[in-house]
């Protein structure tokens, strides 16, 4: 199987270098030598973009049927903003754990200290006597 894929993208290779060599190494999918030409004043400028410029990213087709375009974009990206943002919260709720952690060492070498040092005096005391 793995074989055959492999067949299948060395063909498709070979057609595409075929293709490029053919036609001046021209795009197999649509031209690229898009200019725009707009010699207009500024006010007109909006419109010029919406409908009759050549430079237009998206065809009037692809608006046609997916007006909401938008609404697209928002709900792929809704899935993987919302897992980083769940990771960002994990990242930020184990770092208040380590914080506090911290803290509570911090707090018991304290105590530590304090006790070596009554353990100290004590034993000072004691070789006084």
């Amino acid at each position: 199987c793995l074989l055959l894929i492999k067949q299948k993208k060395m063909k498709q290779a070979h057609c595409l270098k075929l293709f490029l060599k053919n036609n001046n190494n021209s795009c197999p999918i649509q031209s690229h030598d898009i200019k725009c030409d707009f010699r207009g004043k500024l006010k007109d400028l909006n419109n010029h973009l919406i409908n009759e410029c050549n430079l237009n990213l998206i065809d009037r087709n692809h608006i046609r049927f997916n007006h909401n375009l938008n609404g697209h974009h928002i709900s792929t990206m809704k899935l993987p903003f919302d897992l980083v943002t769940q990771l960002l919260q994990s990242m930020r709720q184990e770092i208040e754990l380590k914080n506090n952690l911290m803290k509570q060492i911090e707090r018991d070498f304290q105590q530590d200290q304090a006790d070596i040092e009554i353990i100290i005096k004590s034993f000072n005391d004691k070789e006084k006597q």
